[in-house]
């Protein structure tokens, strides 16, 4: 026969080992919730024209060579245009149909920058009215993002760095004598220049994206952070790019 206090203990013990039982399923199973992958549907992998496997971006090699790593979304650029006009509307058509037949989704297309270059005048509105009439060609194929960045000086590299997996890195940094490089082909842009220009963009081109239904996409400035009068331009982004984004 058990005596009381012995069954009393090991009631006591029992009950404890219960709880902490209990209280380690539940915390289990609250860090196994916690943890359960959700599907991200805001961001996606994409491919673009920096990296292109074959004679085109949407050739039959690059395609599959994107689906082999699970890449369904692709940004192309268009230079081949007609002198002083727009996109070739039958050139996108055609892209898109070479996307459509293996999956793939044309989601952008990467406009030139020859707009910011150009200061007033007639030159710069055809400009603006191609850019108008790509949008249009852009959202009669179906694709929802153009993507455009603001560099009156080209997107500048003169140094390369090695890194992990035996790569290389191209990269940029200031030079010590950046003051007497020469003058851009753009000539000098003072920074009223430039914000004009790109406050003229914003006001005759949105609309238009916008009853579209086109996104336009701006890139900050590469490299970002070039000191004003870096060969004869005050870039948009100095002194901050995230001041000049917000602007």
């Amino acid at each position: 026969m058990m005596k009381r206090r012995e069954f009393s203990k090991k009631l006591v013990s029992a009950t404890i080992g219960a709880a902490v039982a209990g209280a380690s399923a539940t915390a289990e199973a609250s860090a196994q919730t916690s943890h359960t992958p959700r599907r991200n549907t805001v961001m996606h992998v994409g491919g673009d024209y920096h990296s292109v496997a074959g004679p085109g971006i949407t050739s039959r090699a690059n395609l599959e060579y994107n689906l082999r790593y699970g890449v369904k979304h692709l940004t192309v650029q268009l230079k081949n245009r007609p002198e002083g006009g727009g996109w070739d509307l039958d050139a996108l058509k055609r892209m898109k149909d070479d996307c459509d037949g293996v999956g793939v989704q044309l989601e952008a297309i990467r406009m030139e920058p020859t707009y910011i270059t150009l200061p007033k005048g007639t030159e710069r509105d055809r400009e603006l009215d191609n850019i108008a009439g790509n949008i249009q060609k852009a959202s009669a194929v179906g694709v929802k993002i153009i993507t455009y960045h603001w560099t009156v000086i080209p997107i500048r590299r003169n140094r390369e760095t090695s890194g992990r997996g035996k790569v290389t890195y191209s990269g940029f940094r200031l030079e010590e004598n950046w003051k007497d490089l020469p003058v851009g082909k753009s000539g000098k842009v003072s920074s009223d220049d430039y914000w004009e220009r790109i406050a003229t963009f914003l006001e005759k081109v949105i609309p238009v994206a916008k009853q579209h239904n086109v996104r336009m996409a701006c890139h900050p400035y590469d490299p970002p952070g070039l000191p004003p009068g870096y060969q004869g331009a005050d870039n948009w982004d100095s002194p901050s790019i995230f001041d000049s984004i917000k602007r």
